[in-house]
């Protein structure tokens, strides 16, 4: 591989569907994760939303926009997110959200918590937990998740009411064609046919910008077409199998978290942890500069608390195969034992 991480590029090696969640729930589908919130938000009655500190705060802005007032609870994904929850005073007309942080929990219930819950499962579409919810509500977005240019769904456990259905808009068609075209130039780069990296990097970024003030709008047609070729189960696998031979490569070299209970969850990546924000700036610098493109989920403001910054992403999904695995080990043994 050229190159790991960052934006997925166009994949058309999943020809046969197969996506769990979907033979069990109706889902309605968005341009992306945030949508699908805002308008569950904006058809509900709610007056506070309880929010985990640890969450991508461009959501948070976009939440803030509804009217809602937004509570912070002290959630992150090495807490107790249980003792935390049942200690919060919650009020009538409350709704909580909750999260599957890098799909890493096992199942939880919401059985004598005293509001609507809301359950985030963006970063692990087939765990125990998302199929098996008893939310009030579900929400996801499939595109940090999938190869795909955009995507997010919505649906809800128990049955309740969603809202009506979003429509197609030409904002998001074209917001599509334009990401969809930085995946394919992306994936031409990748195999040495295309030298103009800038190009793709800045559609990547300007599609980005576009999701912000995108008008809540339907997945489009051509995302469906392509979330019906992907067999999530086999892509899920494959992410799995990753994961494990990285953890079992670094583990005497590296701190990384761990999931609840390996056998009912996926987890989304690997993900390193570290003394302070510093020491993961550095590394992430280092990996950087041999082609490694973690994450930071999520850039957090300055009011948070700094033991958050702690966290680095390094994907190892179903876009790369063990090959992969055992050139991206070589790289991130040498830089770390410098």
């Amino acid at each position: 591989m050229k190159e790991f991480g960052s934006d997925f590029h166009l994949i058309n090696d999943f020809s046969s569907y197969n996506f769990q969640l979907e033979k069990t729930q109706k889902l309605q589908y968005y341009a992306d994760g945030r949508q699908a919130l805002f308008n569950l938000l904006i058809h509900n009655s709610w007056l506070r939303i309880w929010m985990p500190e640890y969450f991508c705060y461009d959501v948070i802005k976009s939440i803030i926009k509804t009217g809602i007032e937004v509570l912070f609870y002290s959630d992150f994904p090495t807490q107790n997110d249980l003792s935390i929850i049942s200690g919060l005073s919650f009020k009538e007309k409350d709704v909580l959200l909750r999260i599957n942080y890098f799909g890493l929990r096992d199942t939880r219930s919401n059985i004598g918590i005293p509001v609507d819950v809301i359950e985030d499962h963006s970063h692990d579409l087939s765990s125990a937990w998302c199929l098996q919810s008893d939310a009030d509500y579900c929400i996801a977005s499939i595109r940090k998740t999938l190869p795909l240019p955009e995507g997010g769904i919505l649906w809800s456990p128990k049955g309740n009411k969603l809202p009506k259905n979003p429509l197609s808009t030409e904002e998001n068609e074209n917001l599509v064609y334009k990401r969809l075209s930085a995946m394919l130039l992306k994936k031409m780069y990748l195999n040495g046919k295309f030298n103009n990296k800038n190009y793709f990097r800045n559609l990547y970024i300007k599609t980005e910008e576009m999701f912000v003030d995108l008008p809540i709008s339907a997945m489009s047609s051509i995302n469906l077409a392509l979330l019906n070729t992907i067999d999530v189960a086999k892509w899920d696998k494959i992410k799995k199998n990753n994961w494990t031979f990285l953890t079992q490569s670094l583990k005497d070299l590296c701190n990384f978290l761990l999931p609840e209970k390996i056998e009912t969850t996926t987890p989304f990546s690997l993900v390193l942890v570290f003394n302070n924000e510093s020491e993961r700036d550095r590394l992430k610098e280092k990996l950087i500069e041999k082609s490694i493109f973690p994450a930071v989920l999520w850039e957090l403001p300055v009011s948070c608390n700094k033991k958050l910054n702690i966290f680095l992403s390094i994907h190892c999904d179903g876009r790369y195969n063990l090959d992969d695995m055992k050139d991206l080990v070589k790289i991130i043994n040498r830089v770390l034992k410098k």
